[in-house]
């Protein structure tokens, strides 16, 4: 479960660099996004994932560890931006370095504010949460590998 954890840890260090260097040019930056979010599919649908991770409470772990740095910033950052927390903007700044991959979508947002804050900070507090739900799916939908039952029964000639 660690192993599997830190692979999908790896891959979003990975993006996070290759997205913070090819930020300026755009079609490249989006084809970052695009293989950060397929790199996460691959990984989360692997047939190791599954044979490693049989039960759903072990994904769900596994996704969690992944997500955690994601999660406890885009928590910090709700906070922070609605009111209930007065701590230094750390957090939000730590939530978008963990959001890198996801910089030219999240520049996509609208441009108005919401309490004072930016409507895609609001957005970018809220990706990780909806990350993690969209992953959980997709593992939960990958089952276990079938097996072919053998045949039973004479072959009709």
């Amino acid at each position: 479960m660690i192993v599997i954890a830190l692979a999908l840890g790896g891959l979003q260090v990975l993006c996070v660099i290759l997205a913070w260097l090819v930020s300026p040019v755009r079609p490249l930056a989006y084809l970052a996004c695009l293989l950060w979010v397929l790199g996460c599919v691959v990984l989360v649908r692997h047939r190791n994932w599954v044979a490693g991770l049989s039960r759903p409470w072990r994904r769900w772990l596994c996704l969690l560890v992944w997500q955690l740095p994601g999660l406890s910033s885009g928590a910090c950052a709700l906070a922070i931006f609605s009111g209930l927390w007065q701590a230094p903007a750390i957090a939000v700044f730590l939530l978008q370095l963990w959001l890198q991959p996801l910089a030219p979508l999240i520049a996509l947002a609208p441009r108005a504010t919401c309490h004072a804050v930016a409507d895609y900070l609001w957005v970018a507090a809220l990706i990780p949460f909806l990350g993690y739900l969209v992953t959980a799916v997709i593992a939960m939908r990958t089952g276990e590998p079938e097996v072919a039952a053998p045949a039973t029964g004479a072959r009709p000639d």
